[in-house]
């Protein structure tokens, strides 16, 4: 399925050609050239990490373009696809370009790669391009640089270079540049709670013309990120609903009432990844533009009026409480934005220097505050195997995922004692039970609840089961939750098989990978234990085949 791909590196799509066109001046072109700076070669080698290594003299360190120190580059201690190379350049920047080399004067070099990229070290994001996940092709000897400008500058402080295939005579070998400049910006913290609000210094402002821009991240799907409105009707809201962007705006209306000069366009999806989004209104007249991360919608607005006419202030973070239904049935914003500009006005920086008054609710801060949890990226190849607590009378799972498919293994997991065993699908968009007993006459029991799961949300699986009982739950939904009292007895197993399962078949070694899961899964609990999925990347506990741990993949629809 194209739109969800994973580790699985046949699905990815190769780059047509490295460099752009030499000649030509294009706007981007000229951008590059003030962006263009290499970024690694002056990095000590405490800026560089990687999966493992040879040894000490092939250690990520020695992976920097054209250099020879140690053995000529990085080679990991296996050549397969979970190897990484990293780069912490200390602080944000932009990336315009990237390159890549063999290992010195060896048989060591990498034929195709992904680049992922994160502010944090945590959460990374694939380099997508034309709607995929991109792979770069790479080298074809260990000593010619392949550099590819790309096609859109990414905004990150550390990159990580992911090896697909490489030399089939020789092993993983690489060493890299990163091309770009400086990124500042000054960023804001909303905690929820908070509302910046800019007041006009006329207690009013009528435009014909409005340029916004800001930049926001966030792990929540809704929240109102601004707002203003004005006494004869006329509003502007953007806003989060369902992890989509809403842009709503009424220029005023006549005695028909407020419905008729309303218009409210929705775009973009999985807008609660906690990932950088970029967000440009331009009006002129009834005449919009909203870009969404690179794309367009154009449209014009209903109703008859041309100029918005707001009163008081433009709030964001939130509607300030006004006593309104509108205000209070709306969730504040709780996350970053960044180089918010209203009009020409620099918001971000008048609050920096406290120029602005915040509500007296909430906190404001001036440095993003990122979530703790931890994503795991399946597709159709993938399975997670996480060690439980053996002969315990109770089975408890629970995990949130997000998917745009209507059925696949969310989990599998054997009974001790040759009681039985537990597996839970989706199946038509609803979350399915179906426990397996050999002990009693009834051979199977199951239950299902949901419905719609395959939205892209983030939905929670809670099911519980003891002696002649078991309940499942979706999205916390206790009056929805579904139980059963058949005769059941439990003993739990010692492995969880978390999106797709290896079915030892009869009589043979061979394994078959039962109808597997496509999608994202976080906050998974085994026997009450919030799985510690760091762990399980450095194969501490479990087992893994084609995940992506500490990145969700899934793309916009």
């Amino acid at each position: 399925m194209a739109s969800q791909l994973g580790p699985d590196h046949g699905a990815m799509k190769p780059e047509a050609g490295g460099h752009a066109a030499l000649g030509s001046e294009s706007g981007v072109e000229c951008m590059q050239k003030k962006c263009d700076e290499p970024l690694v070669s002056g990095l000590h080698h405490a800026a560089f990490s990687s999966s493992s290594s040879m040894s000490g003299s092939y250690s990520p360190g020695y992976a920097k373009i054209n250099k020879r120190g140690g053995a000529g580059g990085w080679s990991p201690s296996d050549s397969d696809h979970y190897q990484w190379l990293q780069v912490n350049f200390g602080n944000r920047k932009q990336i315009s370009a990237i390159a890549t080399q063999g290992r010195y004067s060896s048989s060591d070099w990498v034929t195709q790669y992904r680049m992922l990229y994160s502010d944090t070290g945590r959460n990374w994001k694939p380099y997508h391009q034309d709607g995929n996940i991109w792979a770069f092709p790479g080298n074809v000897n260990s000593d010619s640089v392949v550099r590819h400008d790309l096609q859109h500058p990414v905004i990150a402080r550390y990159v990580r270079f992911v090896p697909l295939d490489w030399n089939g005579e020789g092993r993983i070998g690489l060493r890299i540049e990163v091309y770009g400049c400086s990124h500042w910006a000054d960023v804001i913290n909303f905690d929820g709670h908070v509302v910046l609000p800019y007041r006009f210094r006329n207690k009013k402002m009528k435009t014909l013309k409005d340029v916004i821009a800001l930049k926001f991240k966030t792990s929540e799907s809704e929240g109102v990120i601004l707002h203003g409105e004005g006494q004869q009707g006329d509003y502007i809201t953007l806003e989060l609903k369902k992890a989509k962007l809403v842009f709503s705006l009424n220029l005023g209306s006549n005695q028909l009432g407020p419905i008729y000069g309303h218009t409210s366009v929705m775009t973009g999806s999985l807008l609660d990844d906690h990932h950088w989004h970029s967000v440009a209104i331009e009006r002129q007249g009834r005449s919009i533009n909203l870009t969404l991360d690179r794309s367009t919608q154009h449209f014009r607005t209903n109703g008859e009026f041309d100029y918005l006419d707001l009163d008081y202030e433009i709030t964001f973070g939130g509607i300030p409480f006004s006593g309104k239904p509108s205000s209070s049935s709306r969730k504040n914003f709780k996350g970053c934005m960044e180089s918010i500009n209203y009009n020409g006005i620099n918001i971000t920086d008048l609050a920096r220097r406290k120029k602005l008054e915040p509500s007296n609710v909430g906190n404001l801060s001036f440095s993003c505050v990122e979530p703790y949890t931890v994503p795991v990226f399946f597709n159709a190849t993938s399975y997670l195997e996480v060690p439980g607590r053996l002969h315990q009378d109770l089975f408890a799972v629970s995990f949130q995922f997000r998917t745009w498919n209507p059925s696949g293994l969310l989990l599998f997991s054997h009974f001790a004692d040759d009681l039985g065993n537990v597996e839970i699908d989706l199946t038509d968009s609803k979350v399915g039970v179906h426990i397996n007993v050999t002990q009693t006459k009834m051979n199977q029991i199951d239950i299902s609840s949901g419905s719609g799961l395959n939205d892209g949300q983030w939905h929670e699986v809670r099911f519980l089961a003891k002696e002649n009982f078991a309940v499942l739950t979706i999205d916390g939904d206790e009056a929805s939750a579904v139980r059963t009292n058949s005769p059941l007895q439990v003993k739990t197993g010692e492995k969880y098989f978390f999106g797709g399962y290896l079915n030892q078949m009869n009589n043979s070694s061979h394994s078959v990978l039962q109808p597997s899961f496509q999608g994202c899964m976080q906050l998974i609990q085994v026997d009450d234990q919030l799985v510690n999925l760091s762990e399980v990347a450095q194969r501490r506990p479990g087992s893994f085949a084609n995940v992506s741990i500490d990145m969700c993949a899934i793309i916009d629809r």
